[in-house]
């Protein structure tokens, strides 16, 4: 155990053709804390991150993204919360060119369940990429090395993600813009817990 001077590591994937001024991120917060253990809370957000990069990166040099898209920035945050609010206040331009926020906070190992999650869907904003999600992990579910449980789940907050929400949606009230934000994770704490289900929202992965 140790304390240190945390550096936030940016990675951009240009976009292309009318939409490449807008801006996508995709994060995870780098360092950990007491609660640990580290190689969940958060190497394996990192771990994530890198892999999407990878992945679309390799999809950009073989022509199979869009012919317009945003640019994607590959955020890995010296320190949670506070690096990710500190590159709001320094970065208002790129702000307001956000178009969605994409965090994961471990995403190594679940509690009981072997699943993943993706937070918000309460947000009437983030609704619609969380439908993005569940129609992506429908496709998936039976593919290997894919989990077959998954779903959404309401706003729980204290990660990255609510560094660019309102207030009133446990967010630290930043940004006026509702900018879609979520986190996907397999387990934030220790042990499962119980939801409520947000209403309107059914998975095909999440049964009884």
């Amino acid at each position: 155990i140790g304390s240190g001077n945390p550096r936030t590591v940016v990675g951009r994937l240009p976009g292309a053709g009318t939409l490449s001024e807008e801006i996508i991120i995709v994060c995870a917060h780098g360092d950990s804390d007491s609660g640990g253990p580290g190689a969940d809370d958060n190497a394996s957000g990192v771990a994530t991150v890198l892999e999407v990069a990878r992945a679309l990166t390799g999809a950009t040099a073989t022509g199979l993204l869009p012919n317009d898209r945003p640019s994607i920035l590959f955020i890995i945050w010296g320190a949670e919360y506070h690096s990710t609010k500190a590159w709001v206040l320094a970065h208002p331009e790129s702000v307001g060119r956000l178009r969605a926020v994409i965090n994961f906070d471990e995403t190594g190992i679940g509690a009981g369940r072997d699943a993943v999650y993706y937070e918000g869907d309460d947000i009437p904003f983030v609704a619609p990429l969380l439908r993005v999600f569940e129609s992506v992990a429908d496709d998936h579910s039976r593919d290997e090395g894919f989990t077959s449980t998954y779903t959404s789940v309401p706003a729980q907050g204290g990660t990255d993600a609510y560094v660019f929400l309102p207030r009133k949606h446990r967010g630290l009230g930043l940004i006026d813009r509702e900018v879609p934000a979520t986190t996907i994770f397999t387990a934030a704490w220790d042990k499962p817990s119980l939801l409520p289900r947000t209403p309107g929202w059914s998975s095909k992965g999440w049964t009884g």
